[in-house]
């Protein structure tokens, strides 16, 4: 069983690796747009067991990413024999999904930035946690038909 400082160093090698490949396809692309590569799920946490999955998410400014650009980034990282759980998308389309999937709204709770522009990155994560944050309170106030049934309900018991 691994220890968790092993975890640690597991996620930090990964890191140094996503780096090199995420600047080998900026500096052979040159994306028009400002972005980040993000950690999430159990790497977000730094918590990368051998053979685990990277999942990662890739936001960008654009509205488009170059195919090309796509390929320079996840290949090396397949052929290199990892399994990649990736998602490429907007700052808007990252808060939107964090609002309306649970899994992408758990996922985003422990992104870390990687890669790339670290400013933007942790801009993005800042405001889908703030996002998440106000529907967590929502989730746990009642709804209107809920505080419209309240008064009827009032001593008549379970």
């Amino acid at each position: 069983m691994l220890r968790r400082h092993e975890w640690e160093e597991l996620s930090g090698h990964t890191d140094v690796t996503l780096r090199r490949v995420l600047s080998a396809a900026v500096a052979e692309h040159t994306p028009i747009s400002r972005l980040a590569l993000l950690a999430v799920g159990g790497y977000g946490r730094r918590e990368l067991a051998p053979f685990s999955d990277l999942d990662v998410l890739l936001v960008h400014e654009s509205k488009r990413i170059q195919p090309a650009f796509g390929q320079a980034l996840w290949y090396p990282l397949w052929d290199g024999g990892h399994k990649v759980g990736h998602a490429v998308r907007t700052p808007r389309d990252t808060v939107a999904m964090a609002r309306s999937d649970l899994d992408t709204a758990a996922a985003i709770v422990t992104a870390r930035v990687v890669a790339g522009d670290h400013e933007f990155g942790e801009g993005v994560v800042a405001k889908a946690h703030r996002v998440l944050r106000r529907r967590g309170r929502d989730l746990g106030a009642p709804t209107p038909r809920e505080r419209a049934r309240a008064p009827s309900s009032i001593g008549r018991g379970c």
